[in-house]
């Protein structure tokens, strides 16, 4: 059983006929209370019409101050809805009679507040564009279609600003709105889509390759529509190569336009400087990986010193199995790579750009230190690791579209 029901009462023709679509709204929708929504001559002249009828039906009443502004109606019929003691999905809405202003005002704060149901009496109309007596009809509508679906559209904001929790947590609102079959699978498909890319924007790469494998064909209709599905393809070809090898060149790739996301999506630059500094120090562990000198323990790579000669085991193994930055590229030099060669030149010059942009992000707070990073030290950054990597890496030098995250469209 309906529990209130908020009405809008007007004058109409002689007042009677108003009182009588007013009663046959409330036998139609029977609650356990009623709130009109009058103006002074409404409550004058139509109201003790209404309750004569009424047999003790528990109603109050609320005045609005100008009938013929939308503005002031809306407002004000929003914080009566507000006032009322029930929950808005106890609540139903009838915005039949009184003036064009007041049934929009009513209309749009039924929406606004989400309320169950929105009652239109409809029925034949006379000469004078009245609906006859006994003519009358209730027609319904759920509002909640429209909160849900701007939920929806707001999860997909979220999706494509890459706050990917977000929009999970407001998938969760809109799949107890309404429970209609399409609009329930196009809520799981994108809560997936959130899935599949929060694990790969953490870098979780096998568990976002096995969530994209799951998408079905059922599914691809909407991908099509959201013009999404060639991305999803290709972004799933780029995260089976990442997950079967854990030295490539697409890793690396993603690792640079993970900085780019945080630095340009989130202004996080502390997080994208991180970035680039561990994509610096894969570009020597890829190297590194490709002369057999790694070794897999517990899903980690470490140097294994074996692989080297003495005098190398000797000279680095007291740096441990992790090597640092600097040093995997000292190590790279010795073993006659180029791309060691280069860098060590550049971290040995009086004017280092490696030692600086090195030291400002040692003293971040992401690293050792207490200083934020500044979007001017991100760049620099970016552009060094970019022009080095790319002389050894050309294909850094496009990131091709197969890495981008979708962007939902429609």
């Amino acid at each position: 059983m309906l529990k209130a029901l908020i009405i809008s009462v007007g004058t109409g023709r002689n007042r009677e006929d108003i009182a009588h679509c007013i009663c046959f709204s409330i036998s139609n929708h029977p609650p356990e209370f009623v709130l009109f929504i009058v103006t002074e001559k409404s409550e004058r002249e139509t109201l003790p019409f209404v309750t004569s009828k009424l047999s003790g039906l528990k109603y109050e009443k609320r005045k609005i101050s100008d009938e013929n502004d939308v503005q002031t109606v809306y407002t004000s019929c929003k914080q009566f809805i507000k006032e009322i003691p029930y929950k808005p999905e106890d609540i139903a809405v009838d915005y039949t009679s009184g003036t064009k202003a007041m049934s929009a005002g009513l209309l749009l704060a039924a929406i606004a507040t989400n309320v169950d149901t929105i009652i239109y009496i409809a029925g034949k109309r006379d000469t004078e564009g009245r609906v006859s007596l006994g003519t009358e009809s209730a027609l319904t509508f759920k509002p909640n279609i429209i909160y849900a679906e701007n939920l929806f559209d707001y999860a997909i904001s979220l999706f494509n600003n890459i706050q990917f929790d977000a929009c999970k947590e407001t998938l969760k609102k809109a799949r107890n709105t309404i429970y209609e079959e399409e609009f329930q699978n196009k809520l799981s498909l994108l809560d997936k889509l959130a899935t599949i890319y929060s694990e790969w924007d953490r870098y979780n790469i096998e568990k976002a390759f096995n969530e994209i494998n799951t998408i079905d064909k059922n599914q691809m209709q909407f991908l099509s529509k959201w013009k999404i599905k060639n991305r999803i393809e290709q972004n799933k070809e780029f995260l089976y190569k990442e997950k079967n090898d854990k030295f490539c060149i697409e890793r690396a790739i993603d690792l640079l336009e993970n900085a780019s996301r945080r630095a340009n999506m989130e202004k996080k630059y502390d997080d994208a400087v991180a970035r680039l500094y561990r994509l610096l120090e894969y570009g020597a562990q890829i190297k590194l990986s490709k002369k057999n000198i790694y070794k897999l323990v517990d899903n980690e790579c470490l140097v294994d010193f074996n692989a080297l000669s003495e005098e190398l085991k000797t000279k680095y193994e007291k740096y441990g199995e992790r090597l640092p930055l600097v040093r995997s590229y000292e190590l790279l030099e010795d073993l006659g790579e180029e791309i060691g060669r280069f860098f060590m030149e550049e971290f040995n010059k009086k004017e280092s750009m490696v030692k600086k942009l090195l030291g400002l992000r040692n003293k971040s707070i992401l690293a050792h230190g207490f200083n934020p990073v500044e979007e001017n030290t991100y760049l620099e950054m970016e552009n060094f690791v970019v022009n080095f990597l790319k002389e050894f890496y050309p294909e850094i030098k496009n990131i091709p579209s197969k890495i981008k995250f979708p962007v939902i469209q429609g």
